[in-house]
């Protein structure tokens, strides 16, 4: 198992469910149904993980609004924004700015998403 951790977040508990044991093979894995969640996660254990995937859209937390207070914690954590439709969204502007560093569209081809989370873990040593 990879020593990275990623923080998976995402109100659906059986999109969590399926996603975590598939990643889990790979990277050490945190889990959060909701962006107050991933917030609290990230103040308590943010110095150990590596990556942050999440949803765009949840019940508690827009997956922007979590995006933006991710980066105003200033942790320097890839952020992957996740979506069953892409299109809804503008990405652009936090992609300049540095507080997303991509996105993926569900459902997802896995090695696909490997591939971009081990990218973003590299991205994320580097700064």
């Amino acid at each position: 198992m990879n020593k990275f951790s990623v923080l998976f977040v995402d109100d659906e508990p059986l999109t969590r469910k399926i996603t975590v044991r598939l990643l889990s093979r790979h990277y050490q894995i945190l889990e959060a149904d909701g962006g107050e969640m991933a917030l609290d996660t990230l103040k308590d254990k943010g110095n150990d993980i590596h990556v942050v995937i999440t949803d765009m859209k949840m019940e508690d937390m827009s997956g922007m609004t979590l995006i933006e207070k991710i980066s105003q914690l200033e942790l320097g954590i890839p952020v992957i924004a996740s979506s069953g439709d892409l299109s809804n969204y503008d990405f652009d502007e936090a992609i300049r700015s540095g507080k997303l560093y991509a996105t993926i569209e569900k459902p997802w081809n896995f090695e696909d998403a490997l591939v971009l989370i081990e990218s973003a873990v590299q991205s994320g040593k580097q700064s």
